[in-house]
């Protein structure tokens, strides 16, 4: 039996509660397992349900009546969907049987069950603060461990299915839209002068080098070394100074624009508009440059939350999703693009 996404899945939109135009997102991740069983690619059939239970039994008396998404059940291009609506890591084409998605209904956070490890628990914020997300995170896992025993090793601390993650069990990535810092060259030199060992940064493509649309992502490459506390404090400060830096590029442009600058938002404005058929890496260079445009009160009409969400809908599972009559990701992609910015003017 095949089953569709209730609506309000599909719906949620987390940059419509607040402007994003510098830090577009804080994704933190949190991993558990079970004691004494195998990791999921190790487990039978039968021992994939029985996790799959004993995980959904704790989350269910934790959480009224969350969403409970059998991902056996989801068409291919569901599965894809909601893997990018919500940042999964995992493919969730690839998972087994007893692999199973909850989300409460407030859609604050939400729990994969059988993907890599047996609980991994991810909630996505705006704020460029660390606290509040942490403290929810961890609400949830102590609710949780009062029920079930969690794999856990007095030397290496609580053990996952990847070396990086074993010992907290807990990374972030922190979304920036850098692109005055990255086009002018000067990101490296304060990449150079921030990170510390245990943090890094890499764009969004397989090239480290390489930020496609103007998107840096700061994260943890491991989770040992360091506590919980001291890890997202540092993470925050680097990315906030990160985001100064950035801020104070905009005023001086906002207030003395640039030939240089106007010119690319233009160019990009038109080709957007225009296209009948847009590559990923072209839409999304694009539409970074209207992104800051908006930012700089160059652009009326898309709002920061428009071109966030873009930023996402663009991706090949949404366009599946949402135009599943389109001939080709590329026609439906400009066809997306024309649609969102119609209602647009350049004011600059």
């Amino acid at each position: 039996m095949k089953v569709e996404l209730p609506k309000p899945l599909i719906d949620f939109s987390l940059w419509n509660r607040k402007p994003a135009p510098i830090w577009t997102l804080s994704l933190f991740t949190l991993r558990r397992n079970l004691a004494h069983y195998p990791f999921p690619h190790c487990l039978n059939a039968q021992e994939r349900q029985l996790v799959s239970n004993t995980f959904k039994t704790a989350i269910v008396k934790h959480t009224n009546a969350p969403y409970l998404l059998n991902l056996q059940q989801l068409q291919p291009v569901t599965k894809t969907y909601l893997a990018e609506h919500y940042y999964w890591q995992n493919s969730m084409q690839r998972l087994q049987s007893g692999s199973l998605v909850c989300i409460p209904t407030n859609l604050e956070w939400q729990a994969l069950i059988n993907g890599n490890d047996h609980l991994t628990i991810q909630h996505a914020s705006l704020d460029s603060t660390w606290t509040d997300p942490y403290r929810k995170l961890y609400e949830i896992e102590d609710a949780l461990a009062h029920q079930i025993a969690f794999a856990y090793h007095s030397q290496f601390g609580y053990l996952t299915s990847s070396l990086a993650h074993v010992g907290t069990g807990l990374s972030l990535q922190i979304f920036l839209h850098l692109p005055l810092l990255i086009q002018t060259q000067k990101i490296q030199d304060y990449l150079l002068q921030l990170l510390p060992e245990g943090i890094s940064a890499k764009g969004l493509s397989q090239n480290p080098n390489h930020y496609l649309g103007d998107l840096l992502v700061l994260h943890n490459p491991y989770c040992t070394g360091k506590s919980e506390t001291d890890l997202l404090h540092r993470m925050h400060t680097i990315a906030n100074e990160m985001v100064a830096a950035e801020s104070d590029l905009r005023a001086a442009l906002r207030n003395h624009p640039k030939d240089e600058w106007i010119d690319r938002t233009t160019r990009a404005y038109g080709l957007l508009r225009h296209s009948y058929k847009l590559s990923t890496k072209e839409a999304l260079t694009h539409l970074s440059l209207l992104k800051l445009g908006s930012n700089l009160g160059w652009l009326e009409g898309l709002s920061d939350a428009d071109c966030n969400t873009l930023f996402f809908q663009m991706r090949r599972g949404h366009l599946k999703f949402l135009a599943p009559d389109s001939p080709d990701p590329e026609t439906a992609r400009a066809h997306l693009m024309k649609k969102a910015l119609a209602p647009t003017t350049l004011t600059i």
